[in-house]
């Protein structure tokens, strides 16, 4: 419902009674009224502020913990008081909403101790409150005299009072406030830091060894470099401490590389003899370099080697997606026959339904030595449906057969809907009347379920069939 149309038709009475109505009900609700209220001259008074602050620390302190469950409407609670009141109170006064935001920052080790934030809720929070300070602070800064606050420091005190790791994003996101020659300063500060440290502890490979400050300093030159785009800085935040870093690392300095398009580097890195060990990563970051760079031709080739060498399905996936018409016939017989070849069940199906040879993928099914069950289950729904539909009935039979089973040998009572779903589909599919074969038909089947798991009579009630052979 469009509440404005409704609020224009009403008098200015009547939305004095709703506001008197609402007062009261919650302290979030009062907060936001609060929040309206209090603008106009007196707006960002040190009162003003003071009343918005006792209002949201009514809010963090009058509840006990909050289980994961609950964090997400807790999260909403605040971000809908915190933001309303910077909503009302910057335009006027942004210095007094900015006072706000760090009032609200200065209550994460209080907050973390009350809510559960398994979900992350109060942690996205934050990355929102991060953004909003940033945003405040650049209108502060762009009116307030020269050298009224030493805005390095303040951005710097963040950095280093980060125990829960909500604030990570404010200095790669800090270019909008900090000028390029200030962020330059925070980097050599952040790595004659670690170079110091590194002088009094150097680091070893011994297990447990670890340089805090050298760690602490070298992310906070990581973090300058985002802020700059600056490769070079990036590179050098990991060097300093590793001077031949694993492939994590790597694969890190990758990712930076893709994201400010230096794909120069990101093809060195991509070069080293490290990722031998590595191929799945090693394949991922260069499929997205191919796919940054345009280069289809490269992409492909790519994918349709990391298939034929690896057996990557998620890559021929991707493949045959790009590949043209003529390019599918003429892969097609080598992947049939690798897929055929292979003892990988799961692999060898989901490449065969990817190229359309559904007969060959039931076939492969029927005559598979490696029970269906250990599959994932997402992977039988798939496959018995594309089996089902082609007209696959055998195959599709056999994946239905080991889902219901599956539910049934591990005794999950509250999967019975859906292995009751599954036993009526398998009645349905016999009157397709399939060459059952050596897999024994439905009858045989349904007699092994009776006599194996006929004291789950919530199951066969369910599925509306006798637990007993009659």
């Amino acid at each position: 419902m469009n509440l404005k149309p409704q609020l224009k038709k009403c008098s200015k009475a009547d939305l004095i009674q709703l506001i008197e109505r609402l007062y009261g009900a919650s302290e979030d609700i009062d907060a936001v009224i609060h929040a309206f209220l209090l603008t106009g001259d007196a707006a960002g008074s040190d009162g003003v502020v003071a009343s918005l602050r006792q209002d949201l620390g009514a809010i963090i302190n009058g509840v006990d913990f909050i289980d994961y469950r609950h964090a997400g409407d807790f999260a909403a609670r605040l971000e809908r008081v915190l933001f309303t009141a910077c909503d009302r109170v910057s335009p006027q006064n942004p210095a007094a909403a900015l006072s706000l935001v760090e009032y609200f920052m200065s209550l994460v080790d209080q907050l973390f101790e009350r809510v559960d934030d398994s979900g992350g809720d109060i942690g996205m929070l934050f990355m929102q409150v991060v953004e909003l300070w940033l945003e405040l602070a650049e209108k502060v800064r762009e009116y307030e005299p020269v050298g009224a606050t030493d805005w390095v420091e303040r951005v710097l005190y963040y950095f280093d009072h980060n125990d829960y790791g909500v604030f990570d994003e404010l200095i790669p996101k800090s270019a909008m406030l900090l000028t390029e020659q200030e962020l330059r300063q925070l980097a050599w500060r952040f790595e004659n830091d670690a170079r110091k440290a590194l002088q009094v502890q150097p680091e070893s490979d011994q297990p447990g060894s670890y340089n805090q400050k050298a760690a602490h300093a070298c992310i906070g030159l990581a973090s300058v470099a985002h802020a700059l785009s600056d490769m070079a800085l990036y590179e050098k935040s990991t060097l300093i401490r590793s001077p031949a870093p694993n492939y994590l690392q790597m694969a890190a300095i990758v990712r930076f590389a893709l994201s400010i398009q230096d794909y120069d580097r990101a093809r060195y890195w991509l070069a080293q003899e490290v990722w031998h060990g590595h191929p799945v990563e090693h394949t991922r970051l260069n499929n997205e370099l191919f796919r940054l760079q345009g280069d289809t031709e490269g992409l492909k080739a790519n994918l349709l080697n990391a298939f034929m060498e690896q057996a990557y399905t998620h890559c021929l996936k991707d493949y045959w997606e790009l590949a043209n018409t003529a390019e599918k016939a003429e892969q097609r017989p080598a992947i049939v026959a690798l897929a055929q070849r292979s003892d990988d069940l799961v692999m060898a199906v989901e490449s065969l339904l990817t190229i359309d040879e559904i007969s060959a993928a039931a076939k492969y099914i029927s005559r598979a030595e490696k029970p269906l069950d250990q599959v994932f289950y997402a992977d039988l729904t798939n496959w018995a449906a594309c089996l089902e539909q082609s007209h696959e009935w055998l195959a599709a039979i056999l994946c239905y057969r080991a889902l219901l089973s599956d539910i049934l040998d591990s005794g999950r009572s509250k999967a019975y809907g859906h292995a009751a779903r599954y036993f009526r589909r398998l009645l349905q599919l016999d009157k397709q009347h399939p060459n059952y074969g050596e897999h024994g038909d439905a009858q045989q089947y349904i007699g092994q379920l009776q006599q194996k798991h006929w004291r789950k009579r919530a199951f066969w009630s369910q599925a509306d069939y006798p637990n007993k052979a009659q």
